[in-house]
This record gives C-alpha cells, structure tokens and sequence, in this order.
C-alpha cells in the first residue's frame, strides 16, 4: 500500500509513495476452556451500601465557580423556596453556609 505522507510500519519508516509491505495478521481462534462457576453460600455475600443515595459533598471552590443557573437550580434542590428570586452572590453565600462541612 503507497500513502502521502512518511509512514512507520513495524520498526522501519517509508517515504511518501513508498510500498508499505501490509501484513495481514491471522487471529488464531482458541477452544473455549469451561471453568468450573464458583459455589457460594450466603454468609460468603456481603452487601455493599448503595452509593447512589448519599449527597454529592460541594466545597466551596465549587459552588462559587457555578453560573447563576447553577446555582438556582441546586437551591431549589436543597428547598430554598425563593432561590429564583436571589443574586448569584447571595445564592452562594447561602448554599456555601448550607452544604459545605
């Protein structure tokens, strides 16, 4: 195969128009092995807590990088009732005081 441009193939490099020898690799197909499926018994399974149901933990640094609509929308989220009627500033201030610990 020839291409327009400097080529690496392998360990060697081609010019430009160049014949690029283009192996074909041959994908050997393998016998699927069966493997025996573990046996458990219920005091081997230990269940894990859901993560999906804790709080995503802001920092400040977060909250005050957020935009207006960010901010209004995390507010009304965590049940400010009036967060549509407050300025950027304040509404970080406010959700700064309520989620950052």
């Amino acid at each position: 195969m020839k291409f327009n441009h400097m080529v690496k193939y392998g360990d060697k490099y081609y010019a430009a128009g160049e014949e690029v020898p283009m192996e074909k690799k041959v994908i050997k197909e393998e016998k699927a092995v069966e493997t025996p499926s573990p046996s458990y018994s219920d005091s081997d399974i230990t269940l894990e807590e859901d993560s999906t149901t804790e709080e995503k933990q802001y920092t400040k640094t977060e909250i005050n990088s957020m935009n207006k609509a960010e901010l209004q929308a995390l507010a009304a989220e965590n049940g400010v009732e009036n967060a549509y009627d407050m300025t950027g500033t304040e509404l970080k201030t406010l959700l700064a005081d309520m989620l950052v610990k």
